[in-house]
């Protein structure tokens, strides 16, 4: 009885979820695996979002930008949507309601031997190197926000090839620490080590306020969604 149910509603309003004929411009950064332009269909992400739309006779292009200026250029319009989001990392966006993934962030260091992080409260005395308006999750993201401005607590950086660049800093003391999704370090194949990690967290689409299509293209990517959910179970 559920599933006939479930048909039935696709059937009812899949007149809302008309192809719209469109090429929608995503924003993304380098996140491999996640969005990946390195790799032949630009990453999981990237791939399973493709599909979806093509189903709907939509088309995309991605924009690979630095992670700041990617929010800047879907907040002012001049690109469509965020590829991968969170609430915290950009606010004024309109999300899909069903989640894309979901990642998993840890405490990362590039040196053989480190203190094991069980509580938060442990990196009072420590520095930790974060990426500028990267969304981490809980307890990170409290703790960011309440020692931003203490430059011993927390060393921010910008631009791309981020974990190179915080492993060598964790191998010249200048950080204890620094938080990366789990994945993104296992495809780099960087063999490092990793404490206190956070449980898993969805992440979304988000969709510029300035975009004309925001609506129609949240009811697609969502419904496309939960027909994969439906066809697993």
């Amino acid at each position: 009885m559920i599933k006939i149910c479930f048909v039935l509603y696709f059937l009812i309003f899949s007149f809302e979820t008309f192809s719209l004929n469109i090429k929608v411009r995503f924003a993304a950064t380098q996140w491999c695996p996640y969005t990946c332009k390195d790799m032949a269909n630009q990453g999981i992400v990237s791939n399973l979002i493709r599909k979806r739309l093509e189903k709907n006779n939509i088309g995309m292009t991605i924009d690979f930008l630095p992670w700041k200026r990617a929010i800047k250029s879907v907040q002012t319009g001049e690109n469509d949507a965020l590829l991968t989001v969170v609430l915290e990392e950009a606010p004024s966006l309109s999300f899909t309601t069903v989640p894309t993934m979901s990642y998993r962030v840890c405490l990362f260091s590039g040196n053989s031997k480190i203190e094991e992080i069980k509580n938060i409260t442990q990196l009072s005395k420590k520095r930790i190197g974060i990426a500028s308006q990267y969304g981490y999750g809980a307890p990170f993201d409290k703790y960011i926000l309440e020692n931003k401005n203490n430059k011993d607590r927390i060393l921010t950086l910008f631009g791309g090839n981020l974990v190179s660049r915080f492993i060598l800093l964790t191998q010249k003391k200048r950080i204890s620490y620094f938080l990366e999704d789990e994945n993104v370090v296992n495809f780099y194949r960087k063999k490092i080590k990793s404490t206190f990690c956070t449980k898993k967290n969805p992440f979304f689409i988000g969709f510029s306020p300035l975009y004309i299509n925001k609506e129609k293209l949240i009811k697609i990517l969502d419904d496309e969604a939960l027909r994969e959910d439906f066809s697993r179970n």
